[in-house]
């Protein structure tokens, strides 16, 4: 989806995405960690990834939020998902 990137995503942003999926599909399966302020693409990036990831035997991507606050209850989440 290379027009629909230019489109959708910041140059940065499009770079990290290449990065990732690239290493993924070479055998390298690379860990991503995506902060930022709300709005600022987080879910439209990991969307991307995730769609550019499916398929049989594919790795699966992980999204896990974590709230203001007690951060117990989303690293219990994330570790579950892991």
């Amino acid at each position: 989806p290379g027009g629909e990137l230019a489109g959708l995503l910041g140059r940065d942003k499009r770079g990290v995405y290449q990065s990732f999926v690239g290493a993924v599909r070479s055998g390298t399966p690379p860990k991503l960690l995506v902060t930022g302020r709300p709005g600022s693409g987080k879910t439209l990036l990991t969307d991307l990834v995730q769609g550019a990831l499916e398929g049989p035997g594919r790795l699966k991507v992980v999204r896990q939020e974590f709230a203001a606050g007690d951060l117990a209850p989303s690293l219990q989440g994330l570790a579950l998902a892991l």
